[in-house]
């Protein structure tokens, strides 16, 4: 059984931190149960917003790493963002990063009836902010719908 940092390093696919979010949702009990690294990760229940604290070291010095696990209570309609830290890392044309509080007041004021939707004024978002610059680095950001 080979380990799993061992493979990155054999076939050198990066020097890029590891980014993580894994989660088991309980649809009878409600709950999701989660844990994480270097992962920006957000809920939103009726336009408030509750940040997932998740470990915040990066896997890819290749220690140990034990994992805490943290639970949350799912509602209908609530809905869970993960995202790299590429919007984080973006500057705009005054060399100005946006801040997670930026991200978050964005996350909280997007719900929008679709997914599509909801990503176009993302795209558009991040858009206007870098306005001209260069983008520098990539950035994701997923949505789920919990119903």
């Amino acid at each position: 059984k080979q380990n799993f940092f061992d493979i990155l390093e054999k076939n050198q696919v990066t020097n890029d931190d590891f980014d993580a979010f894994l989660c088991s949702i309980s649809n009878k009990q409600r709950k999701m149960l989660y844990c994480g690294e270097n992962t920006l990760a957000h809920m939103v229940r009726n336009k408030k917003i509750f940040k997932l604290e998740v470990k915040k070291k990066s896997a890819s010095d290749k220690k140990v790493h034990q994992y805490e696990l943290n639970s949350i209570d799912v509602f209908e309609n609530d809905t869970l963002y993960l995202q790299t830290d590429g919007f984080l890392k973006q500057i705009n044309h005054t060399k100005k990063n946006s801040g997670v509080k930026d991200i978050e007041k964005l996350l909280s004021e997007i719900e929008a009836p679709k997914f599509t939707h909801q990503s176009i004024l993302l795209k558009n978002e991040f858009d206007k902010y870098k306005k001209d610059v260069e983008q520098v680095s990539d950035y994701l950001i997923v949505g789920f719908l919990f119903i």
